[in-house]
């Protein structure tokens, strides 16, 4: 790996020369090479591939014909590397080739048409994409065994995120490049599950508008206390020059990891009258890592029970699980920052148990966290798709709102119920009987983050109205039944 020709340069450097942006190369050290190795020009490899011109395929050849006992190249292929993509910087430019590798592909592609029908990726991934993109790799060396990964574990496990979410996509998105050398399934998905036609402009982040933080810390959805159970807030992020957590190697991950838990800690001491005075003094919150977390079962379950745990905290498929993972917890438990599971950050932002309906207030938390955070460091935002995630759901402005509700009445015609919810953008999914549901917005992209919790709390206001009213209407038929049953029984007497 480090070994050395009589110009001083190492295989990094001879990687740095090739035409497959910088794939070799990534490979090399993921392996374990040194990029601090210079040559006898005092180069480092690196050097090399950010300067192409520098040292060149065609120059190393040059050499190795001049010298005394020429080098045979005629076995080799010049002409294997080519743009697959437009403009491409971000693909391996070589079609994969390994024979192992192409046959697990095929398998997924195989079990995706027979177990995954009338999916939303059976339906997009036709055999003419398909073959379009199986030989594609990007320059991190992400191939669609990766894309496909989280739709091989629900079909074959049979976990069963088709059949009960909506906008389970069965795609995890590996890298930043994906989004253009996987275009033609990507693309498509994002606008499937968002339910647009044509993806526009996403619009700057915008968390407040002109509205006066009275305004969200006043708001409270349900009145009544009996129909939402609870609510949370989710937003995302993916803080820049870093690729996504699953290519990460340890040390970049914990430096991730030491990033975003000292912001989410510095929230706290900036903001001191949302920390907590106890015996120990004040309390800014509690970091444990992905391991820890399984030693404090407690804490596990207490997440678990209020619909706080990301759903891949427990699918681990990235190299160096768990370490350089973990949860962030705030003093009184309102605010849950998963860091590296699958985005970079994760924020959870509940409503207490005593304010279910309070949505104004979690939002405005997750807001004030991220706009801190956004002070600090640089989030991943393609000019067009806005924020980037490895959830297709989330690309845009990365918001989900979920509330779980008791809709007693209104669950009696589920068809209406879904009906009224793709009418008012809202995604449905039934939890655990048949009158609790998880309701959900449905469009991340396109809208700024002021504008989508507007819609959503229009929407749900909706919701929430119907079932009240179908409340009193049964109300009024049971008086009505009574009534009647009353008269008959006095005109008998």
């Amino acid at each position: 790996m480090h070994a050395q020709d009589s110009a001083g340069r190492t295989p990094l450097h001879y990687a740095a020369t090739l035409p497959d942006n910088g794939h070799f190369f990534s490979l090399l050290v993921t392996l374990g090479a040194d990029k601090a190795f210079t040559d006898n020009a005092g180069r480092t490899a690196e050097d090399y591939l950010k300067n192409k011109e520098e040292l060149t395929r065609e120059t190393l050849l040059k050499e190795y014909q001049n010298r005394d006992i020429p080098i045979d190249i005629s076995g080799l292929n010049f002409n294997r590397y080519s743009d697959k993509v437009r403009d491409d910087t971000v693909s391996s430019r070589q079609d994969i080739d390994e024979e192992h590798l192409i046959s697990q592909i095929d398998l997924c592609y195989k079990i995706i048409r027979n177990k995954g029908k009338n999916t939303i990726l059976e339906t997009l991934l036709t055999s003419e994409i398909y073959q379009k993109l199986k030989y594609r790799c990007t320059r991190l060396d992400n191939t669609m065994l990766d894309l496909l990964r989280p739709a091989i574990k629900d079909l074959t496990l049979v976990k069963g995120r088709f059949k009960t979410d909506d906008q389970f996509t069965g795609i995890s998105i590996p890298d930043y490049e994906s989004f253009r050398v996987f275009e033609e399934l990507i693309i498509p998905a994002i606008k499937q599950i968002n339910g647009i036609e044509e993806i526009t402009l996403q619009p700057n982040t915008d968390f407040y508008g002109n509205q006066t933080p009275e305004y969200f810390t006043s708001m409270n959805l349900d009145t009544s206390g009996n129909i939402i159970k609870n609510c949370v807030v989710e937003v995302s992020r993916n803080i820049s020059p870093a690729t996504f957590a699953k290519n990460l190697k340890l040390s970049d991950l914990e430096k991730v990891e030491v990033i975003l838990s000292t912001i989410l800690i510095g929230y706290y001491k900036i903001n001191k009258e949302n920390a907590l005075i106890d015996y120990m003094g004040t309390n800014v919150g509690s970091y444990y890592s992905l391991g820890e977390l399984v030693d404090y079962k407690e804490v596990y379950k207490d997440l678990e029970d209020e619909y706080l745990l990301p759903d891949e905290v427990n699918d681990g498929d990235s190299a160096n699980w768990p370490y350089g993972r973990g949860v962030f917890i705030s003093p009184l438990g309102d605010v849950i920052g998963w860091i590296n599971i699958r985005e970079h950050l994760k924020l959870m932002c509940p409503t207490t148990v005593n304010y279910r309906g309070y949505i104004g207030i979690a939002y405005k938390t997750a807001a004030d966290i991220i706009t801190l955070l956004e002070e600090k460091v640089e989030s991943v935002r393609d000019n067009k798709l806005g924020l980037l995630t490895t959830d297709p759901k989330l690309v845009g402005n990365t918001i989900k709102f979920n509330i779980i509700m008791n809709l007693t009445h209104l669950s009696n015609d589920i068809q209406v119920l879904k009906q009224m919810c793709t009418e008012h953008n809202l995604t449905l999914q039934l939890i655990d009987n048949k009158s609790l549901f998880k309701v959900s917005n449905k469009q991340t992209i396109g809208l700024n983050e002021i504008d989508c919790f507007k819609q959503f709390i229009q929407a749900v206001s909706f919701i929430i109205d119907s079932e009240k009213n179908s409340s009193k209407s049964v109300t009024k038929v049971i008086k009505n039944f009574i009534r009647k049953k009353s008269s008959k029984l006095k005109l008998r007497n």
